[in-house]
């Protein structure tokens, strides 16, 4: 099992290029949590989760701050698109 260095940090800690990364693309949004930690080499990387225009996106950004990985999903799912574990269907 893999170990991870992993700690929740304040957004006005991320590094510049990231923030500006954030203020371009993501103007207005809402930053519900940064969290840092280390890969299995000691390389920083940073994980963003932000909510923008009802979709949450998943960053992920290299210790240079280049983004890395992105995804994305509805904050907001249909309510026809809800599974409702009770249901026998």
């Amino acid at each position: 099992m893999r170990s991870f260095n992993l700690h929740i940090m304040s957004h006005s800690k991320l590094p510049h290029r990231i923030s500006e990364y954030i203020t371009e693309h993501f103007r207005g949004s809402f930053l519900s949590e940064v969290m840092e930690h280390r890969d299995s080499q000691g390389r920083a990387l940073y994980d963003v989760e932000l909510s923008h225009e009802d979709v949450i996106y998943n960053l992920r950004f290299n210790e240079k701050g280049n983004l890395v990985t992105k995804t994305m999903e509805e904050a907001f799912p249909d309510e026809d698109s809800i599974v409702d574990p009770t249901s026998s269907d």
